[in-house]
């Protein structure tokens, strides 16, 4: 819709129908009938214009008809919603403006969808999706789709929409604001191949071709006769001393190996020393390394949807302003599906603030993480103790880029260009 159809002309104002009355009534008081007529017959349009349009948007019932859709960067998405006419009054044509955020992971896919339109809550201009129905006559229902493609990882909330309409001639116009239960648009951080050798070279059932199923000592399934290979800690001593027969204990398979992701998110951010504008003492003022950022949320992603495709239970632990506000997802629990976390990914959204975790929980709740990645800028950067969760044997560090001291890190380590397959 042309947005020039927006704006009422001023002689489909009150204003203009009272002065085109007055207009009329002059010129048949001093005998110019005809043009009396004209001005009395425009003047009859307008009023018609000017009660079509102030009654145009009543009754008018709007809703969205999608839920939560998830993508990834670089798909495109339909957006459904209805609109219900409830009056006689007929809609000739109706415009809806959905506003979006000012950094968008969603813009309009098709040109002709795209506008300008206005934050309910600050008034300032902002990115818009639109879309026109016409012809919308007494108690009809309409569906309207707006094609949306992913840009980049965020989540979009739809939770409003401004509607425009008017009279038949286009001379007058109003809009309305409606509140809408939110679609919400989450795009996923952007997923590339891996190398998963690498990632699980740690886990030593792995290696062992137990596709990361894990046996539980307490529960003996059987014995049976020792082969070559087999490790000497499952050896049945007792019955060796006893009988003199070697065999091996086998024990239940019980739970898949677990893995879990700690972001640690402020180790993406750079300080820069400034003077205090009060005191006059240095201060330290931190800009986040968004780039940076986003290609280990991508990474992360990436790892997680390989551990999923290879049974293996993934959890996710997201550092907030305080230990209480942290995300802690436990991997095999509720909340933990691969789709779960790639959500809780796709709201990550870090400026530079301090960030914390409770680590000693953490530490001491290790075997319900199973390997815990710690996923940091770099090893010199890392703002947990690696030490803390060395003693645990099944921490490994997923780093960005290489620092110094490197060699001295107490857990394994392992940069982004080792897991990453496209080279």
């Amino acid at each position: 819709m042309n947005n020039s159809l927006r704006h009422s002309s001023l002689s489909a104002t009150p204003a203009g129908i009272i002065l085109w009355s007055a207009s009329a009534v002059l010129l048949y008081y001093f005998g110019l009938s005809v043009p009396a007529g004209l001005c009395l017959f425009f003047d009859f349009l307008f009023l018609c214009s000017w009660i079509w349009t102030r009654w145009s948007l009543s009754r008018l019932d709007i809703q969205s008809l999608s839920g939560t859709i998830c993508t990834f960067p670089g798909n495109t998405v339909s957006v459904s919603f209805r609109a219900a006419n409830r009056k006689l009054l007929p809609l000739i044509w109706l415009e809806l403006l959905f506003p979006l955020p000012a950094d968008s992971p969603v813009v309009p896919a098709r040109r002709e969808n795209r506008t300008c339109g206005e934050d309910p809550e600050t008034g300032a201009e902002v990115p818009g999706a639109c879309t026109c129905l016409t012809w919308l006559m007494w108690n009809q229902e309409a569906s309207a789709e707006v094609s949306m493609r992913a840009v980049k990882r965020g989540i979009c909330q739809l939770s409003c929409v401004t509607a425009f309409s008017g009279d038949l001639l286009g001379l007058g116009s109003r809009k309305r604001t409606f509140s809408l239960s939110p679609a919400v648009l989450a795009v996923y951080p952007a997923i590339f191949p891996i190398c998963p050798d690498r990632l699980t070279r740690s886990s030593t059932d792995l290696e062992a071709g137990r596709n990361g199923y894990m046996e539980d000592v307490t529960l003996l399934k059987m014995n049976r006769k020792y082969q070559p290979g087999d490790p000497a800690k499952k050896i049945n001593w007792r019955q060796l001393a006893r009988q003199g027969a070697i065999t091996v204990n086998i024990h239940e398979t019980v739970f898949p190996r677990l893995s879990a992701f700690l972001l640690d998110l402020a180790s993406f951010r750079r300080g820069t020393l400034t003077a205090n504008s009060l005191n006059g003492r240095e201060m330290t003022l931190w800009s986040p390394l968004s780039e940076e950022l986003e290609e280990m949320l991508s990474l992360t992603a990436s790892c997680i949807l390989s551990l999923h495709d290879q049974g293996i239970c993934c959890g996710l632990i997201i550092p907030g302003e305080q230990e209480e506000d942290c995300l802690i997802r436990y991997p095999g629990r509720p909340g933990s599906s691969a789709e779960e976390l790639l959500y809780s990914l796709a709201e990550v959204n870090y400026s530079g603030q301090d960030r914390s975790v409770p680590q000693w929980e953490i530490a001491s709740r290790m075997s319900s993480f199973g390997t815990l990645y710690l996923v940091t800028e770099s090893y010199k950067g890392l703002t947990f103790s690696p030490e803390l969760f060395a003693a645990s044997g099944s921490a490994v560090i997923l780093a960005r880029n290489s620092s110094e001291g490197d060699e001295a890190c107490p857990v394994r380590l392992l940069y982004m260009k080792d897991l990453d397959g496209r080279n």
